[in-house]
């Protein structure tokens, strides 16, 4: 294969094993491996003696992503190795209304963050309704639950935002997840969209908001029923933090792999480790260790370059250790951080029974485990976590590096020191070496959260 036209792209999973076509183009590198487990019997015949027959018993592919850390597509992994969550931090809109020919009805119901009332959008009639979501603040995507009746008429939906004097201003749509088979609201989803530069706050109905017209270029079904309506803001927070008193559920994804020769592809793929570390002077790195099952030869998804990849500068992350119960964050220890190393096993395993196929069909949680090693100056402050080590206090810890706004990456964890080093010299510099493994701490519910704060509303 040539290097320099390989290509790896992911599609996201609805049905967990259920093969996709690729939708984002991933920039790094990768290998991907089938791993078949022979029976090869020795058994006494004679010169046929270990070459009589062979039979596959097993099939298992192994994965390996290396390349840097982007503040766009670092989701993708903390999806498939922490938590599955395909949009953004979610809030509740201030106000959601039907615009039925100018007249005006609240969709209470639609933001009372009760799944279990809805409401119902009785005849609407694309050349004169509207559905209207506002804000107090600007936002870059509309969460929409369906209830049991979704449209299923082919239709498309157009983004308006107000212009802060009764007018309209046409928005670019990013993507619309509601859409399927040709019908906008047929299923839950985000509406996307990059608002326009002059969004301005309106009063619509007596309520001064930031106001979305949701628009469709067909009549909808009758009586549709929308459970919830969330907004993602402009500057969009994704949390990762896995569930430590129920089973977390990964996202799985079919990885296409390959170049202009041959395209190869696997299905199910799940993180076993994901592994974010940095060094001065270079960027912050991305590792991830993978398995899937079901390798074959297949043809590429055609799909762009991705519009926006931004990489991550060590030298821009910083430290923060705090005690017990404080605010994690709230005491940087400057000039410290050299380099750093944080480790997470997802815990996540391929689990295989009894069936028609040689590979799994489930994949099972064991333990997970955060271990995270840094390179630290030596001063006064290095000193009283010296003094910590010995102790095996448990701390809590953040490294943050940021980007251009409003790009940033957070780690934060709660953990003790297992190892701390002699002195050694960097630069000129007394450093140490330490290791931190993750302990879950009950007073501040924290083991480990990843926040990556960027402008990307949901994984497309």
């Amino acid at each position: 294969m040539g290097s320099a036209l390989r290509k790896i792209q992911f599609g996201r999973e609805s049905t967990a094993g259920s093969k996709v076509a690729a939708t984002a183009k991933i920039m790094g590198a990768l290998t991907m491996e089938e791993k078949l487990t022979l029976h090869r019997p020795d058994e006494e015949r004679g010169s046929l003696a270990d070459v009589h027959r062979t039979l596959i018993t097993g099939e298992d592919v192994d994965l390996s992503f290396e390349g840097d850390m982007t503040f766009e597509q670092v989701m993708y992994f903390l999806n498939m190795g922490m938590l599955q969550k395909l949009e953004g931090d979610t809030s509740t809109p201030s106000e959601a209304k039907e615009d039925n020919n100018s007249v005006f009805t609240d969709l209470t119901n639609a933001i009372d963050d009760s799944t279990s009332t809805y409401v119902t959008i009785v005849g609407f009639v694309a050349a004169e309704d509207k559905i209207l979501v506002g804000s107090a603040s600007k936002f870059r995507a509309i969460k929409i639950d369906m209830g049991s009746v979704v449209n299923a008429e082919t239709s498309t939906v157009t983004v308006k935002c107000s212009d802060g004097a009764s007018g309209w201003l046409a928005c670019t749509l990013v993507q619309d997840t509601t859409l399927s088979g040709g019908a906008s609201l047929a299923q839950d989803g985000t509406i996307e969209f990059t608002p326009n530069a002059s969004w301005a706050t309106d009063t619509i109905d007596s309520d001064d908001e930031y106001w979305v017209s949701l628009e469709f270029s067909a009549n909808l079904t009758s009586n549709i029923r929308i459970t919830e309506l969330y907004t993602i803001s402009e500057t969009v927070v994704w949390t990762f933090e896995p569930s430590w008193t129920s089973a977390n559920t990964p996202q799985s994804f079919t990885i296409e792999y390959g170049d202009d020769v041959q395209e190869h592809e696997t299905e199910y793929c799940v993180a076993r480790s994901i592994e974010i570390s940095g060094a001065m002077d270079d960027v912050i790195k991305l590792k991830a260790e993978m398995f899937g099952r079901n390798f074959a030869a297949d043809t590429y998804t055609s799909l762009s370059d991705p519009s926006s990849i931004t990489p991550a500068a060590a030298n821009k992350t910083t430290l923060a250790i705090d005690a017990i119960g404080g605010t994690i964050g709230n005491t940087p220890k400057s000039s410290t951080l050299v380099d750093f190393s944080w480790k997470f096993e997802s815990g996540f395993i391929p689990s295989k029974h009894g069936g028609a196929n040689s590979y799994f069909d489930l994949v099972a949680e064991k333990k997970k485990k955060l271990v995270v090693s840094a390179t630290i100056v030596f001063n006064s402050g290095t000193e009283a976590q010296r003094l910590i080590w010995e102790a095996k206090t448990r701390q809590l810890f953040r490294i943050e590096t940021t980007g251009a706004s409003p790009n940033k990456l957070t780690l934060d964890f709660a953990g003790v020191y297992t190892s701390w080093s002699s002195l050694e010299e960097r630069d000129g510099e007394d450093v140490v070496k330490v290791t931190i493994e993750g302990e879950y701490d009950t007073t501040d519910t924290l083991y480990t959260t990843v926040v990556v704060t960027n402008e990307v509303a949901s994984l497309i």
